[in-house]
């Protein structure tokens, strides 16, 4: 079955006319990883099929099974910040739309610093309402630091929803906050007194941040709605 699957992976990413690096990046997986695919060391489990299926704009039957009569290609659209599509919240399930990755790196400890107008690259994802209700105003960084360890691994990459920043909205969820000069990423919840309290995931990181009522909403940057790590 790895041979076979292998086989027409190979042909798929030529048909798709893509990079094998696009086609990582599209599926949501590494460079490495695919390469494992190509060569037969390992098979992808349902979903990454169904992403590979979708990066290559093919069926997952046939990539899965190679079952010839449904194998097709669906046309695979782009959508930027600035397309209409995006503005109105007009874009078709399975859609693409692209994340700027800004400069710096988001801190998973004390702040650091992040450049949200210089833009490294784009990250494509796959549309879901649900989780990226605000395409248009989210933005991808880098993470440092292991206090938001298992949750989101240093070296990782954050979305952050800037229209979400909301704090009433976003207790028991991790957001990004300005602290320090930078930014980190925390767990937002509430404390007595009118307190704020952002608190690190693991366990064994002892960064926790307290904001009053006249700081927190000035110090949200916005909602963490999606995470990617290499270990992954």
């Amino acid at each position: 079955m790895a041979e076979d699957f292998k086989q027409r992976l190979a042909e798929s990413i030529e048909a798709s006319g893509k990079k094998k690096k696009d086609v990582a990046a599209l599926a949501g997986i590494t460079s490495q990883r695919l390469s494992q695919y190509l060569s037969g060391r390992m098979l992808p489990k349902h979903l990454l099929m169904s992403r590979l299926a979708r990066a290559l704009g093919a069926s997952e039957r046939w990539l899965a099974e190679g079952i010839e009569d449904e194998r097709r290609t669906v046309e695979v659209k782009f959508y930027g910040a600035a397309d209409a599509a995006v503005k109105a919240r007009r874009l078709e399930p399975g859609a693409y739309f692209l994340l700027p990755l800004v400069s710096g790196e988001v801190a998973a400890g004390p702040g650091a610093a992040v450049h949200e107008r210089e833009i490294e690259d784009y990250i494509p994802s796959i549309y879901q309402r649900d989780w990226c209700p605000h395409p248009d105003k989210t933005v991808c960084v880098r993470v440092s630091g292991t206090s938001m360890e298992s949750t989101i691994h240093d070296g990782g990459i954050v979305a952050v929803d800037r229209a979400q920043r909301d704090p009433r909205r976003l207790i028991g969820k991790v957001v990004a906050l300005r602290r320090d000069g930078g930014v980190t990423v925390k767990r937002l919840t509430t404390a007595e007194g009118g307190l704020w309290i952002a608190r690190p995931d693991n366990p064994q990181s002892p960064e926790t941040l307290v904001f009053r009522d006249d700081e927190i909403v000035d110090a949200v940057v916005g909602k963490v709605v999606w995470s990617w790590s290499r270990m992954s």
